[in-house]
């Protein structure tokens, strides 16, 4: 029996929400963006001791939102609202409360909506944040996909689309009443006209023609539940037993399963649409979010365990990654910060009062390519010309307008030193997380004398981002970072 609070919340819904007729296409989408989705006071509410900020380029839009003292892994929701309507904004009620209850930094992702963009617009715009994130240094095995209703549908799709591509699956998925069936086929449509709170079932077919326009519902692109389904990521589903979008889940749940994958579903009863949104105010919305956030630590310490070529601990924006043989610090004047990217040095230096020994074996375990990230890689760039006399640029990639960067300046860059190659990346997720562009890296020292000219760069007022090789030193403290203080574990003699 559902709670007291979803029956409070299910009659009001229905009272305000809930018509047989939404209108012609027009006047459907101008009451979805007027009654669907959290009002703005309550979503900025929502937020309140979380790190926000915005992310605009040509090809994705979307918001993250950072807790204090993140945790490895990343998730990346996709808000519902029929394709038509709502925003990573009107959505912070529940990214807000994953950020929360996970510890780990969420991205709402925002896509175009219909009618203006119809399908499959917003799955390509959600492809492209998928790949952002990627091409941010975060390891597809430390991402977990959420989305609600139509989100649900761009999720599970986008899994499909990766997995057919060969391109590196999430983690794990998870959808809350995903809208899987375009045509509208479903068993449940017509057995719970009466006791679905939000919607009637004909509002379904109203919804689909605004977001598909004369586009194929049956195609596998825009309704996963007619897609193959084998060789997902795990899934979680959540669903309401008195939604229309029930069996729009069962079926999933039920294909995956004939198909040998790993899937869950979870039926509340008697709860609205998109409960979740409701967080804490309704008990099944709590108990939803947790289950998720289970799930989710669950297939992260799964994906890792599995082994995918990355080690140790990765972060977005000042989060950082610690790896079992080398790590990064940033060193600044009256701040510190971290900064994703492997590599390794052998080198010897004094660190205000201590002085860092790597062992005398530290280079015989580095890697020929290292991966950095910076927030000026033309700086990074000049620093190692300076230091390195046969270090060479062979390729380079600008900035152009409508970027996240200014445009002209350096995105991303392939050089040469010796028998190392090297990419340079300029991180947009710096702007996530108010980096300074100024910073800029200084890896692979092999002598005192390297590291001395890296400290006068810093004397100087540049800012030097130094690789330890080796964690075997005989003393511990921690090392915060600035405004998230997350706690790092720095080895001393």
């Amino acid at each position: 029996m559902s709670s007291w609070q979803a029956r409070v919340f299910s009659r009001a819904i229905r009272a305000l929400v809930r018509r047989e007729d939404w209108g012609a296409e027009a006047a459907l989408v101008a009451r979805a963006r007027r009654v669907l989705g959290a009002p703005r006071a309550y979503g900025y509410l929502a937020t309140v001791g979380l790190s926000r900020r915005s992310v605009r380029t040509r090809a994705v839009r979307g918001e993250w939102l950072v807790p204090r003292r993140p945790r490895r892994g990343v998730v990346l929701y996709v808000h519902g609202g029929g394709f038509v309507s709502c925003s990573a904004a009107t959505h912070r009620p529940i990214t807000a409360a994953l950020a929360r209850l996970a510890r780990r930094p969420v991205f709402g992702a925002d896509y175009r909506l219909a009618p203006e963009a119809r399908l499959p617009t917003a799955h390509e715009d959600v492809a492209d944040t998928y790949r952002y994130l990627l091409d941010a240094g975060i390891p597809a095995s430390e991402i977990a996909l959420v989305g609600d209703s139509a989100g649900g549908n761009l999720v599970l799709s986008l899994a499909v689309q990766l997995r057919d591509r060969g391109e590196p699956a999430p983690a794990c998925v998870v959808a809350f009443s995903p809208w899987t069936d375009l045509r509208g086929r479903s068993s449940s449509m017509g057995g719970d006209d009466d006791r679905c709170a939000m919607f009637h079932p004909g509002n379904r077919h109203d919804f689909a023609a605004a977001a598909l326009g004369r586009g194929d519902p049956d195609s596998a692109l825009v309704s996963p539940v007619h897609a193959a389904l084998h060789d997902l990521p795990p899934v979680l589903l959540h669903v309401g037993s008195t939604e229309l979008l029930l069996d729009d889940a069962t079926r999933v749940h039920d294909a995956i399963r004939r198909s040998g994958g790993a899937c869950t579903l979870h039926v509340f009863d008697d709860v609205p649409h998109g409960w979740q949104m409701l967080h804490p105010w309704m008990p099944e919305a709590t108990t939803s979010l947790r289950e998720t956030v289970s799930f989710i630590d669950a297939a992260l310490a799964r994906a890792r365990s599995a082994g995918d070529g990355v080690c140790g601990e990765w972060t977005v924006g000042g989060i950082a990654r610690r790896s079992a043989s080398r790590f990064f610090l940033s060193w600044r004047r009256r701040r510190r910060t971290t900064c994703p990217g492997p590599t390794s040095v052998a080198a010897s230096a004094r660190v205000g009062r201590h002085r860092l020994r790597p062992r005398a074996d530290a280079m015989a375990s580095s890697v020929a390519t290292h991966l950095m990230f910076t927030g000026d890689a033309s700086a990074a760039l000049e620093l190692y010309a300076a230091v390195f006399p046969d270090f060479r640029v062979e390729r380079m990639e600008r900035y152009g307008a409508g970027d996240v960067g200014a445009p002209g300046t350096v995105r991303r860059a392939d050089a040469v030193f010796g028998q190392h190659r090297f990419v340079a990346i300029d991180s947009p997720v710096k702007h996530a997380f108010s980096f300074t562009p100024s910073m800029s890296i200084f890896v692979d020292c092999d002598s005192a004398a390297t590291l001395d000219a890296a400290f006068a760069r810093l004397a100087e007022g540049g800012h030097v981002l130094m690789a330890i090789a080796d964690y075997g030193f005989s003393q511990r403290f921690g090392w915060c970072t600035d405004r998230f203080g997350v706690s790092w574990q720095l080895n001393l003699p």
